[in-house]
């Protein structure tokens, strides 16, 4: 029997709903239907545009040019285009950053002319981008709610992040990422950032030279504090990777230690954090922290610890059983953790533990067994998602069919991944299956598949909080 898809017989709001699953790609055909399904389609192809390479771009421009559309906008990303690759000399740099800064000029006017009500911004390699043309694009922006910059050619000034704060006032998510200046967090900075967005619950701050002296300007973030005057949320998602780093790399002083730093950003606003990325901060981290974490941070439900060394199998066994919430543990790059790890997690770790990240640092094999491994994943019963290193194929592919077959319930593809570190220390996730994965190298190097996506180490912690890498697959 054929089923009639007429719009009159299926109410609109009905194929609004359906259609909002769809990909960008497979919602252009549904445009062209009829004039009520351009209507209805309309705002939903144009609500997520991300920009990474010259067609990309050159079919934007056009679009716009050709209707309306960009008014419906609310999530634009912007990287780098993919030909400024490590092979072009000088003088093809040059001329790249040309067009990327005439493409951001446009793109500024575009957003004047459209009343365009954007709520999150994304730059990611864009080294033409200037603290001029941010505050600019941030000034047609008065509803932006995500600002996500890494890679840039931006410096960090407190004056320039007065403005942005006074032309976005409802901010709530900003990501700032190291970027090609030797522009670094300060602790002047971070109280700017922490005192004028007055909705801020999500931060992200990398590679910055924040020190002890920032021990006492969170309370600004605290909800029901003195300080908080507006009594706004206060910050529950936090990401201090690299803290540190530049310090030791330029021989910069200042210090960060457990009584004063440590101490009073966790007793301030540990017991309103849901998420706690501290990767990769080096000597400025250790053990006692840990053990304030577990005190101070009862309601924590992902914790990055990635490239800690002193992350090892007595600390998981203190630290896993105090955490209860606890729903993505990200331990990539902890080459000191064995077996006995394992054992912690499976026999101690939270119910609630959907996803564990395991990858080795520099794409080496790991330390546990491929017994061990599978047992431990046996005994998380809400266990979904897991990232490993260079394992043996047999053993991903076991645990991969055991997950899909326990949750045969979650439709969700991002469900079943299987993260890997490939050369070059790129994480990717995959989404494949197993029998796919076996396929000849030279006929994935012809044809490289669409689910394989470079990710930030913690996009693949906390992927919800990032912008973009949920929408395009």
């Amino acid at each position: 029997m054929m089923i009639n898809w007429s719009s009159k017989t299926i109410p609109l709001e009905i194929i609004f709903h359906i259609c909002k699953w769809l990909k960008r790609s497979e919602l252009y055909p549904c445009l062209l239907i009829n004039k009520q399904w351009h209507s209805i389609i309309l705002p939903l192809y144009w609500k997520n545009i991300r920009i990474s390479n010259n067609k990309q771009w050159t079919n934007f421009i056009c679009s716009t040019a050709i209707g309306k559309g960009v008014e419906f906008t609310r999530n634009f990303s912007f990287s780098d285009i993919k030909e400024t690759s490590s092979s072009l000399n000088i003088y093809e740099y040059k001329s790249l950053d040309f067009i990327i800064d005439s493409r951001l000029n446009r793109f500024v006017k575009l957003i004047e002319r459209n009343n365009t009500n954007l709520n999150s911004l994304e730059f990611i390699g864009i080294r033409s981008l200037t603290e001029k043309k941010l505050l600019e694009i941030c000034k047609y922006c008065p509803r932006l709610e995500g600002l996500y910059i890494h890679q840039c050619g931006i410096n960090y000034y407190v004056k320039d992040f007065e403005k942005i704060a006074n032309y976005c006032r409802n901010l709530k998510k900003l990501h700032l990422g190291r970027n090609s200046t030797a522009s670094f967090i300060s602790d002047i900075l971070l109280k700017t950032i922490l005192l004028y967005f007055k909705e801020l619950n999500e931060l992200t701050i990398s590679f910055s030279t924040i020190t002890d002296a920032s021990s006492n300007i969170w309370n600004y973030t605290k909800k029901d504090n003195a300080l908080n005057q507006n009594k706004q949320k206060g910050l529950t998602w936090l990401s201090l990777s690299e803290l540190g780093y530049p310090m030791e790399l330029f021989n910069l002083p200042g210090n960060i230690s457990n009584d004063l730093f440590w101490k009073g950003m966790l007793q301030s606003i540990g017991s309103q954090l849901m998420a706690l990325d501290i990767s990769a901060c080096g000597r400025f981290l250790n053990e006692q922290v840990i053990y304030q974490i577990e005190e101070t941070c009862p309601n924590l439900m992902a914790l990055n610890l990635s490239a800690n060394y002193f992350v090892k199998d007595d600390v998981l066994k203190h630290l896993i059983p105090k955490l209860t919430h606890l729903c993505h543990l990200h331990l990539c790059a902890c080459n000191l953790l064995t077996d006995k790890a394992l054992e912690y997690i499976g026999d101690y770790g939270p119910a609630e533990l959907q996803f564990l990240g395991l990858c080795m640092r520099g794409g080496s094999s790991s330390k546990f067994s491929e017994q061990n491994l599978y047992r431990m994943v046996t005994k998380c019963p809400k266990l979904k998602n897991i990232s490993l290193g260079p394992e043996n194929q047999d053993i991903k592919d076991k645990i991969y069919n055991y997950l899909k077959n326990r949750s045969e319930q979650y439709l969700n593809r991002e469900d079943f991944t299987v993260v890997i570190v490939e050369d070059g220390h790129h994480y990717k996730s995959n989404h494949q299956n197993s029998n796919n994965l076996k396929k000849d190298d030279s006929n994935n190097k012809k044809n490289k598949s669409p689910s394989l996506r470079s990710l930030h180490p913690f996009h693949c912690f906390c992927k919800e909080s990032f912008l973009f890498h949920n929408y395009y697959n």
